[in-house]
């Protein structure tokens, strides 16, 4: 890989486990590309700056997350996320900042943290797609990440609407009791300079990338109408969103991946997007691009805002949506008036080949 690789993680929370990842990192990639404890910065060096110059030369970077990360507190008794000056807050917005990609590595059972839970200038962290390393999984849970990386273009850094970034003073505005020094305006300065790079070099980046994109796809569709024949849209499968609340998780992966097994096309967020990718703007291109949803109906995802918008957006679109009844509850007003699969009173299996029925029988 071109750049490194920042290791971001807190010692009284994922120590053992950053680490071990950072040994697993250094065999695969090289001790010069893999960067780790910002806090050994030297004496005398403004952290803050020492910060910005590692995150902004690094291509990936992994934000190492445990049970009790967002709930770890200071000497003061206070949380650390809502110190401005706790290291890891400033690594992760530095990396945001400066739009680069962002993968939460979830270690020892740890739940992403909600984006409530975050100060403003880092929750944009709580929408980028994370990977799970477990324990008893660590070795193939590793090597999953690696081939993450190695297929990760580090040169190709996320789209700046993806990303939440540290908010500048706009030139000429009158700056506040933090920025008032001569020294914090030079930083503010070389910072906006260096987003303005960064965006002349991924506008460039971005268009040879999609060059190259539509150059392969037309080949693929060549190919194919020589060997198939062109596929028409009366033959294409349709593709099917999965909707559902996180505390559904567990099902509703478990119901995409049966799904495919059985010839269904199905997408789902923890299958489909990548780690470090923009997540809401993959939920948005799916909720376009498919052509009909499975929404997984409980307590939670009857509450769930963001359930409802989905779905909601769907009907809009005048697209077919089939509710799931996972668990007891009352079917939402705008779901009662469909037919819905049944996962709470019949037996899975007599519920899944019900539901594949209506998705391939079509």
């Amino acid at each position: 890989m071109q750049h490194p690789i920042f290791i971001s993680y807190r010692r009284t929370d994922s120590d053992g486990q950053a680490g071990r990842l950072y040994d697993h990192l250094v065999r695969a990639f090289g001790d010069d590309t893999v960067f780790m404890d910002a806090a050994g910065i030297a004496p005398g060096l403004d952290f803050r700056k020492a910060i910005d110059d590692q995150v902004s030369r690094c291509g990936v970077f992994l934000a190492v997350i445990g049970p009790e990360w967002a709930r770890i507190t200071g000497a003061d008794g206070g949380r650390r996320l809502d110190d401005p000056n706790d290291f890891v807050r400033l690594e992760i917005a530095s990396a945001l900042a400066f739009n680069v990609a962002v993968i939460p590595v979830l270690v020892n059972g740890a739940e992403m943290p909600n984006a409530h839970q975050l100060p403003d200038n880092i929750r944009g962290l709580a929408y980028r797609q994370g990977v799970g390393i477990s324990h008893a999984r660590w070795n193939s849970d590793v090597q999953l990440l690696i081939s993450v990386l190695r297929d990760y273009d580090p040169t190709k850094k996320q789209p700046s609407h993806a990303a939440v970034s540290v908010q500048l003073p706009a030139e000429g505005d009158t700056p506040t009791s933090q920025s008032s020094t001569a020294e914090e305006k030079a930083r503010l300065a070389v910072l906006r300079k260096k987003q303005q790079e960064e965006q002349t070099r991924r506008a460039a980046i971005e268009e040879r990338l999609k060059e190259a994109q539509e150059s392969v796809e037309a080949k693929a569709a060549r190919w194919n109408a020589l060997e198939n024949g062109p596929v028409s849209d009366a033959t294409r499968q349709p593709v099917t969103f999965i909707c559902y609340s996180h505390e559904d998780a567990a099902f509703a992966r478990k119901l995409a991946q049966d799904l495919r097994n059985k010839g269904a096309r199905v997408w789902m967020d923890k299958l489909d997007i990548r780690p470090g990718q923009p997540y809401r703007k993959k939920i948005d291109e799916a909720l376009r691009s498919c052509d009909r949803m499975i929404v997984i109906v409980s307590p939670s995802s009857v509450e769930s805002d963001e359930v409802t918008s989905e779905y909601t957006s769907f009907l809009k679109r005048k697209k077919a949506v089939i509710p799931v009844l996972y668990k007891e509850c009352e079917m939402p007003y705008r779901l009662d008036t469909f037919e819905y699969a049944d996962f709470l009173s019949q037996e899975y299996e007599e519920a899944m080949e019900e539901l594949l029925l209506s998705l391939i029988g079509d």
